[in-house]
């Protein structure tokens, strides 16, 4: 009995220090963009190109929700709220969810996601005490709000084509359907809303002077619609200009004797006595309104939710990332994730993410950034961290301090029609702490530049094959050798495609000594379209290509052994990753393949088939070696993914075995968890009488696990066992209990 206390005592102790559990996936979206909005008792729904988020008014919490929340996306177009308080959803891919905040539960809705149409998007659903009524891209779906089955689908409105975009749908005095070819009125006394007849319509153009029609209301007794060309009114069955002629209308709401109208930088409220503008933002575009009353009015924008009440404007936006856009992520020493935005206009500065929250660094919040576009991110283990900027060269932070390094200030040359615009494609540093930069297009044609720990600059040019100040020069990784390695892709000017790499030999002023050369298809590589380089944990060289990967097992002879990874050798490879077991992450178009050490073999495999993974186009891949955390870039947000591959300790403390008590039944698949393992630890498990009970190496991380099971494969008994661990030498040991109840 004191055993079986103590291990419990273990367990918790183990819950406390090691509360990470393994296979657990969390998705982190910019929400930023609002498209839609709906209010339930003062808590505000939003419906946003990263997912939805829910807000407490009252009480300033923010709920956020995304595939990982169990969602059919994230890439959301629009949200209402029936009687019963579920929110209904869809999306961009034809899903439908209905979740229920009293008890978070999440119905999907797959008909339309399923069907065989092209064009599957859900852009306006509104509900009534029977139906919920869904526009889509193909027609108009009603569905039964009490059994969750589809009723009935539209797919021809009056005389308008068969199966037009439907945009909107108003319910009022009768059923207007904004389409892209115009307005459909439900005919009074018609009930079969599939039948063409059962409509009139106004077509764009001919009826409607304007390009889109984006919504019907009634106001003032009139049928008016908001236009690209601004609004209209029907009057004796004709359309005439009503309000804000010519002006792109984002949304109207009719509310009593008011109409809300939005544009893309201002509301106004019309009243009997014109109109007044209520609103206006320069900084950011106006989506769509909810007006819950006359002095609490919510604008859906690119930047939030703008909440005006009592003419006083509040900004309504959950933290997270600048953007969805994750070309490239990096890890540093203090287990912060660090993002590039993208290149040229695309870019929107820096990210970064401590675990908990977010902070985007740009120029407004940081003038001293040469600009927003920075690429790449890479964290080196002296804890600087660098960012390449398309045109502005690179960027250095070291605690909290940003320092930029141009055409300016240092030798570096842009390209040759600007020498000032300089792209750095990769910084990396070698193991005595030298900057290496790779130059996308060097004027001097010496793509390959070095500032050395005592700040001094040397630049390298490659004469075979020539490499001119033309070539698109991307991807460098550096080898235990010190070899430099990069790759020219395919440029609007040509080059010489393959893999290339240079040994200045110790010596960054003599350049006779220097050892370089270069890899193509003729070599052994599957192709010469390189996509990602990485160097594993045993010095070998894997190159990602256009069509599988290839080791190069033996650097310093690059020519020599050259192997194909045969489980991808159909996969266009995006980027590689190496974990603290050594395995290989290898993103991919159809998702991610964890490869073991040598490659032989999947170890495992994620899409959005069997995760919460926002797309199956992988960008990126970054590994918390310390938290065993992998984080995964795509366009639309980060991942991240808990897993068992966790760094190693240097020598043993104390081992923690978690769950303890251990429970297991004849059908149990679970394991027991040992944490706090050096590398490649031996584990006996022996039972209280001093049998062996089994022996195993752990993978090579900090955690290994044990199924409960004997040599033979058979479970043990019920029974107290004594786990022990030790390295390769048994000259550092560890060891602890667990107590095994069977069931």
């Amino acid at each position: 009995m004191k055993s079986f206390c103590f291990i419990v005592v273990m367990f918790v102790a183990a819950s406390k220090i090691f509360p990470q559990e393994i296979g657990i996936w969390k998705n982190y979206t910019d929400m930023k963009n609002v498209r839609e909005i709906s209010l339930n008792e003062n808590n505000l729904w939003a419906a946003t190109e990263g997912g939805i988020f829910g807000y407490k008014i009252d009480e300033g919490i923010f709920e956020t929700f995304t595939k990982s929340e169990g969602f059919s996306s994230q890439n959301i177009t629009c949200l209402d709220i029936d009687n019963k308080g579920r929110i209904w959803i869809g999306s961009e891919e034809g899903f439908i969810n209905v979740y229920d905040p009293s008890d978070k539960s999440i119905k999907k809705i797959l008909d339309i996601y399923s069907t065989d149409k092209t064009q599957k998007r859900i852009n306006d659903i509104k509900i009534d005490a029977n139906y919920v009524y869904v526009s889509t891209d193909f027609g108009l779906s009603l569905i039964d709000t009490q059994t969750l089955t589809f009723s009935e689908t539209i797919l021809k409105f009056g005389n308008f084509i068969s199966e037009s975009k439907v945009y909107s749908i108003s319910l009022g005095n009768t059923i207007y359907v904004t389409t892209e070819d115009g307005i459909a009125l439900l005919k009074a006394g018609s009930s079969n809303l599939s039948a063409p007849e059962s409509w009139n319509t106004y077509s764009i153009k001919s009826d409607i002077p304007a390009d889109t029609v984006f919504e019907a209301a009634e106001f003032q007794g009139y049928l008016i619609a908001s236009t690209d060309k601004g609004i209209f009114r029907l009057e004796n069955n004709v359309w005439s200009s009503y309000l804000f002629a010519s002006q792109k209308i984002k949304d109207i709401s009719v509310n009593g004797n008011l109409l809300y109208v939005l544009l893309k930088n201002s509301l106004y409220k019309i009243t009997g006595f014109g109109d007044e503008q209520i609103y206006s933002s320069s900084e950011t575009s106006l989506n769509s309104l909810f007006i819950q009353d006359e002095q609490n009015i919510f604008i859906a924008s690119l930047n939030g939710v703008k909440f005006i009440s009592n003419q006083n404007a509040e900004d309504i936006i959950p933290n997270g990332p600048g953007s969805n856009f994750f070309q490239s992520i990096t890890i540093d020493s203090e287990s912060n994730l660090w993002a590039g935005s993208g290149n040229d206009r695309f870019g929107v500065g820096i990210f970064k993410f401590d675990g908990n929250s977010w902070e985007t660094f740009n120029t407004k919040s940081n003038p001293e950034l040469s600009s927003n576009s920075y690429h790449k991110a890479y964290a080196a283990p002296n804890g600087k961290v660098y960012f390449s900027n398309w045109g502005k060269g690179f960027t250095e932070y070291n605690d909290g301090i940003f320092n930029n390094y141009n055409a300016a200030n240092t030798e570096i040359q842009g390209i040759s029609i600007d020498p000032n615009f300089v792209v750095i494609s990769e910084v990396q540093n070698d193991a005595a702490n030298n900057t290496w930069l790779l130059n996308f297009w060097s004027n001097n044609a010496k793509p390959l530049s070095v500032k050395t720990v005592d700040n001094k600059w040397y630049h390298y040019s490659f004469p075979n094959p020539l490499i001119t100040n033309i070539e698109e020069c991307v991807l460098l990784a550096i080898d235990r050798n010190n070899t430099k390695w990069f790759s020219v892709q395919q440029g609007q000017f040509g080059g010489t495609l393959g893999l290339y790499y240079y040994n200045e030999n110790s010596t960054f002023e003599t350049v006779s000594d220097d050892a370089y050369g270069y890899l193509n298809e003729g070599s052994g590589l599957n192709s010469s379209d390189i996509r990602s380089i990485v160097v594993d944990k045993r010095g070998e060289v894997w190159v990602g290509t256009s069509i599988g990967i290839n080791i190069i097992p033996n650097p310093s002879a690059p020519n020599s052994g050259i192997r194909n990874v045969l489980p991808v050798r159909f996969e266009t490879i995006s980027t590689i990753a190496v974990d603290p077991i050594n395995q290989k992450w290898v993103g991919t178009q159809n998702g991610i393949f964890v490869l073991s050490s040598d490659g032989v073999k999947v170890v495992a495999e994620y899409s959005t088939a069997n995760s919460p993974l926002p797309t199956n186009s992988i960008r990126s891949i970054a590994f918390d070696d310390k938290k065993g955390i992998a984080y995964i870039g795509t366009d639309f947000g980060l991942s991240k993914l808990t897993t068992a591959s966790i760094e190693p300790k240097e020598q043993f403390e104390e081992l923690f075995i978690y769950p303890n008590p251990f429970i297991i039944d004849g059908s149990s698949d679970k394991q027991i968890t040992i944490d706090g393992l050096v590398k490649d630890s031996q584990i006996k498990i022996i039972s209280i009488s001093g049998k062996l009970i089994k022996e195993f190496i752990s993978p090579g991380g900090r955690v290994a696990f044990w199924d409960g099971k004997d040599e033979n494969g058979d479970l043990v008994s019920t029974g107290v066992y004594i786990i022990v661990a030790f390295d390769n030498e048994a000259s550092n040991i560890a060891k602890s209990k667990v107590a095994v109840i069977r069931k």
